[in-house]
């Protein structure tokens, strides 16, 4: 079964533009506006394509290969149980650099800075949204 087939739900234009618009934003747009836009638009993109993603990783696991729905709603629990403490805590959001860091700077990406912004949580409805994307482009 080929990747693309595997798991379309990430592998699809909208996924992929968040993921673009998702780095775009943080390398680019929030250094050159650096307004309100730009410190949200990272959280809308980002509880979009993350359940997705995690849908496409579990997409390896033999059980949960075919069961799209499942991994999905996996994705979107996992992405909920990461974004709601890191926004509301900001002690949450240094744990989760510190465990990404081990990741990201040998990756050349650098340290992560996460801030709690209890207003970021207006991006939640795009967990949902990612749902029903996914189980369109699925069915």
């Amino acid at each position: 079964m080929a990747t693309t087939a595997r798991a379309r739900e990430f592998f699809s234009p909208l996924p992929l533009f968040a993921v673009v618009l998702l780095v775009l934003n943080d390398h680019v747009f929030k250094a050159a506006f650096h307004n309100a836009l730009t410190g949200k638009v990272s959280d809308f993109a980002g509880c979009f394509f993350l359940p997705l993603f995690v849908s496409a990783l579990l997409s390896y696991v033999p059980r949960l290969g075919d069961e799209v729905k499942l991994r999905v709603l996996i994705g979107c629990v996992a992405t909920l149980g990461l974004f709601v403490p890191i926004k509301l805590s900001a002690a949450a959001g240094l744990l989760v650099c510190a465990v990404l860091q081990h990741v990201s700077i040998p990756l050349g990406i650098g340290a992560l800075h996460i801030v709690a912004d209890p207003t970021d949580l207006f991006a939640v409805p795009m967990v949902a949204l990612s749902a029903l994307y996914a189980w369109k482009v699925t069915r």
